[in-house]
């Protein structure tokens, strides 16, 4: 009897064990889907396999080869995929779960503000940039640009994207509420199917969104549309008036 209870507790453990393993390969996969490193991904996945035929069929030769590159394969993972490593450090933050150990701004008051600077440059086809960081602290973006830390008002940012203005092709980052930095300068994403309409504000949307869990708004110069991009993708709005609606949604306030 009491070897029947320790085999089915190998068993349970057992499946624990392979469930949870599942789950995390299954999210990591999730989370690279439709980025520029799925494709790394499944390269290095297909190495691997590549390495146990090899080795089952005793093919010496490409088994060494492949050894030896195997490994270094931690370091190369670290080194590739750090950018999404550290989006889906800062999106597992995010579970509900774990929202017991951190603090969340309630404030949503900005929101107004922002949508009405936003409407205008919208209705004057003025181009415009703006970040909204969330988990993922982006210190280093910051730095690029020039330090405010000010207010979240409509005529400071109508002024600091008037065309006459020397920050008006950067972008405006707002963290905790506030405007961390204007005129930052952002990663552009070099992802082949993008609109060809898409000018360097949209690349630069979508290449921050690809490495941060960071929502970006981006008002085209052309045509006044107003379009958010987050999590590596990149939505036009039917009209500008939308945006408060979505951000809510996005920002879970």
């Amino acid at each position: 009897m009491a070897e029947l209870i320790d085999n089915l507790s190998f068993t349970f453990t057992s499946i624990i064990d392979i469930l949870l393993v599942a789950t995390f390969v299954y999210y990591m996969l999730y989370l690279l889907k439709g980025t520029r490193s799925a494709r790394i991904a499944l390269g290095i996945i297909m190495l691997i396999v590549l390495y146990f035929i090899a080795d089952r069929f005793q093919l010496q030769t490409m088994s060494w080869l492949l050894q030896n590159f195997l490994t270094y394969i931690v370091i190369a993972i670290i080194v590739i995929f750090q950018a999404d490593i550290r989006k889906a450090l800062a999106t597992f933050g995010r579970n509900p779960f774990l929202d017991f150990f951190r603090i969340r701004e309630k404030s949503t008051g900005y929101l107004v503000e922002l949508q009405r600077a936003v409407n205008l440059l919208a209705q004057r086809n003025i181009g415009a940039l703006i970040v909204i960081e969330r988990e993922l602290e982006l210190k280093n973006l910051i730095e690029t640009g020039l330090r405010l830390d000010a207010e979240i008002k409509r005529d400071l940012l109508l002024s600091i994207f008037n065309t006459r203005s020397p920050l008006h092709d950067g972008a405006v980052i707002l963290a905790n509420g506030r405007i961390a930095s204007a005129g930052a300068i952002l990663p552009l994403s070099s992802r082949l199917d993008i609109n060809k309409g898409y000018g360097t504000r949209h690349r630069a949307a979508l290449g921050l969104s690809e490495e941060s869990d960071a929502v970006v708004i981006v008002i085209s110069e052309e045509q006044g549309s107003v379009s958010i991009a987050f999590d590596g993708k990149l939505i036009k709005l039917d009209t500008p008036l939308e945006l408060e609606r979505r951000l809510k949604s996005l920002l879970n306030v």
